[in-house]
C-alpha cells in the first residue's frame, strides 16, 4: 500500500486565509515576536535572526507528516495552525498560536474549524489530540468549542517560561468531528 502524498493547499473561511508560509512572511513573524504559544522553547528576546530561522523551518516542513498553515487576516499573518505526528499512526497532535492583538475575536475558532475539517478529510486519522497549559483559559475554551473531550491532566508536564506547569490533554475522534462540525458556524 502506498501512502498518499499531501500537497500544500490554501483554505479559505469567511474572514481568513490559511496558507503555507512563504519567505515574505518574515516581516509579520518578526513584528509579532514569533509564535510563543506554538513553540514553547522559543528564545526570548526573539530576534530577526530567530524569525528567519524559524520561518525557514516552517517552510521546509513536510506536509505528509506535519502540515502547518499561516493564518492570514487582511493580508497579514496573525497566527499559525498545524499538526505534528505520524498520520500513519492514525493519531496526531494539533496546535496553534495567535498574535495577542487578535485574541477574543473568534479568529482561532474559525481557523481551527476549517483546519480540522481539512485534516479529517485529507488524512485517514482516527483522532486528533491537543495539549494546553492548564492556565490558558482562552485555549481551553477554543478546544471545548471544537467539541474536544478532556482526556487527562498531566501534572508538571512541561516547562513554560521557566515554570513547570500542568497540561490538559484533549481528544477528538473523527466520527465525533463529523457529527459535531455541522453545528458550528451556522
Amino acid at each position: 500500500m502506498t501512502e498518499k502524498t499531501h500537497q500544500r493547499v490554501n483554505l479559505k473561511t469567511k474572514r481568513l486565509l490559511l496558507r503555507p508560509f512563504k519567505p515574505e512572511d518574515i516581516h509579520d513573524i518578526d513584528g509579532m515576536g514569533g509564535f510563543p504559544t506554538w513553540d514553547l522553547s522559543q528564545p526570548n528576546p526573539f530576534t530577526r535572526q530567530h524569525a528567519e530561522e524559524y520561518l525557514a523551518r516552517l517552510i521546509l516542513r513536510s506536509w505528509d507528516k506535519e502540515p502547518v498553515f499561516a493564518i492570514v487576516l487582511n493580508s497579514k499573518v496573525v497566527g499559525i495552525i498545524g499538526f505534528d505526528g505520524e498520520p500513519k499512526d492514525l493519531v496526531v497532535e494539533f496546535g496553534y498560536s495567535l498574535d495577542k492583538t487578535y485574541w477574543g475575536k473568534g479568529i482561532m475558532l474559525e481557523a481551527a474549524h476549517k483546519f480540522l475539517s481539512w485534516v479529517f478529510t485529507e488524512y485517514d486519522l482516527v483522532k486528533i489530540s491537543a495539549s494546553v497549559d492548564i492556565a490558558n483559559k482562552r485555549s481551553v475554551k477554543v478546544l471545548k468549542s471544537l467539541g474536544m473531550t478532556k482526556e487527562a491532566v498531566f501534572r508538571k508536564e512541561r516547562e513554560i517560561r521557566g515554570v513547570r506547569t500542568d497540561m490538559i490533554w484533549y481528544g477528538l475522534l473523527a466520527e465525533e468531528w463529523m457529527e459535531y462540525k455541522s453545528t458550528l458556524f451556522k
